[in-house]
């Protein structure tokens, strides 16, 4: 019969291997808290909205392929009097930008310099001078059940 201290020592080294299997150190994983997004100034039902989460400012605003998340859904399910609330789950320090995505390509079209054609936002309602807002300003740390309002900047 196995005594309680191997019976510790089994249970941590299954952890630890477990723990090495998904390739994170257990006090790096990041906290996640629900948050409302509210956007604010929409102008319309068509296409889609797509908020990005990023934890570091590589792809901050506007490239999907380089966000933490994508969070995609339907303009026509969620546009009531120009505002949209949706519920979603963010980990603690991020900074949040929205697209709405009017022509379902899925992606934020812009002119031949980068200005963007199509609406976009971002957390704390920075904009950007001469260029994307920055990443900086734009990311803060998050509570849970705490509530963000981002406004939609119109091209």
């Amino acid at each position: 019969m196995k005594t309680i201290y191997e019976k510790l020592i089994l249970a941590t080294l299954c952890f630890l291997i477990f723990v090495e299997a998904l390739g994170e150190d257990p006090s790096s994983v990041k906290p996640r808290v629900n948050i409302s997004v509210n956007l604010e100034d929409v102008s319309s039902n068509d296409g889609q909205f797509i908020i990005l989460i990023f934890s570091k400012d590589k792809g901050f605003p506007g490239n999907i392929a380089k966000a933490d998340e994508v969070v995609k859904f339907k303009a026509s399910d969620v546009v009531l009097l120009n505002k949209v609330s949706v519920q979603i789950k963010v980990p603690h320090q991020v900074a949040i930008s929205v697209i709405h995505d009017k022509d379902l390509d899925g992606k934020l079209d812009s002119n031949f310099v980068g200005i963007p054609r199509e609406p976009v936002g971002v957390s704390n309602n920075i904009e950007g001078s001469f260029g994307p807002p920055p990443f900086a300003k734009a990311k803060r740390i998050f509570e849970e059940g705490d509530s963000v309002a981002i406004k939609m900047r119109q091209p």
